[in-house]
């Protein structure tokens, strides 16, 4: 690691992140192995589950949306009616590895970016595991990818799950705000185009993917209280709730 010093602050310059000193070939070191099972065995919920078919849920939702709202009402909900649930962020995750809190103290956005490509392959593992236990589970993510989404969707779908999309929004302008506001408290920035991008591609997955779940709901993250825009049931009714709303929503793709 390399330090330098720029008008009195520290800048660090990194040429390679934890996954290039890692993974080695086509697999991470023994040692690093051993660091991953460690993390996963920290944040996998092993209770029995007794729900059946499993359930898995995705959280997605464009840069400063509002998702750990909804993350913490699906996770209070479950420990409400007793069910395990698996909680799967790759943020929380990067807090995990060891070499995140040395790079923080320096710069946290670069030590973001450091363990990134690590902090996402633990998050597959765990779902992997969670997959093969058939344990519920909370994946929270962007969904700006639609191929990583289909991809995923297809291999829950073979493992028997019953797939619930959740989706916050707020109109771009608003995200722009939070991040900003974000930054002043934490020091924590997002790339404008980051945050543009995340809003332009999340309306193409979820248009794509809605079709492909059991059950689904795009909320409008606004205000204190998440409104529901769009739904749809278990039995596969679909609620149209602010159809002006879901046409500002899609319209973001354009």
């Amino acid at each position: 690691m390399k330090k330098i010093k720029y008008r009195g602050k520290i800048i660090l310059s990194l040429n390679k992140t934890t996954k290039d000193m890692y993974y080695i070939g086509d697999k991470y070191i023994e040692k690093r192995k051993a660091e991953h099972i460690k993390i996963i065995g920290y944040l996998i919920n092993n209770d029995i589950n007794t729900q059946e078919p499993p359930q898995a849920i995705l959280l997605g939702g464009g840069s400063a949306s509002g998702k750990s709202t909804l993350s913490k009402q699906w996770l209070d909900a479950y420990e409400k009616n007793s069910i395990p649930i698996t909680y799967i962020d790759c943020d929380e995750i990067k807090l995990l590895i060891p070499e995140y809190e040395n790079v923080k103290q320096y710069n946290e956005e670069t030590a973001a970016v450091y363990v990134h490509d690590e902090s996402s392959d633990i998050a597959r593992e765990l779902m992997e595991e969670c997959i093969a236990g058939k344990k519920n589970f909370l994946y929270d993510g962007t969904m700006k990818n639609l191929k990583k989404y289909q991809h995923l969707i297809k291999h829950l779908k073979e493992n028997g799950y019953n797939i619930v999309v959740t989706v916050v929004d707020v109109p771009l302008d608003e995200a722009k705000k939070r991040a900003y506001v974000r930054f002043l408290e934490t020091g924590r920035s997002v790339p404008i185009q980051i945050i543009e991008e995340s809003h332009r591609e999340v309306p193409k997955t979820f248009y794509v993917i809605k079709d492909m779940v059991d059950e689904y709901t795009l909320y409008d993250t606004t205000g204190i209280i998440p409104k529901e825009v769009i739904e749809k049931t278990i039995d596969g009714n679909i609620l149209i709730h602010n159809q002006g709303r879901l046409d500002e929503f899609y319209n973001k793709s354009k």
